[in-house]
């Protein structure tokens, strides 16, 4: 939860959530758009390539119009 919140987005968007629905879409948004890499399953050493697409800013600002 604390990743989540950290996120500036994220964070505006939850606190504007009006019901259950909103705050999980605000959650599969988020979960969309980020690299989980869990801790212990990946070699430090190996570089990982960047994401092929930056998430739109679109998306980020109908989810902030959509929870206003």
């Amino acid at each position: 939860m604390a990743t989540l919140m950290s996120d500036e987005v994220f964070h505006d968007v939850a606190y504007k959530a009006r019901n259950r629905n909103h705050l999980l879409a605000a959650i599969d948004e988020f979960l969309d758009a980020v690299t989980v890499l869990p801790p212990g399953e990946w070699d430090p050493t190996i570089r990982i390539e960047p994401p092929a697409a930056i998430p739109s800013q679109v998306l980020i600002f109908k989810l902030m119009w959509f929870f206003h």
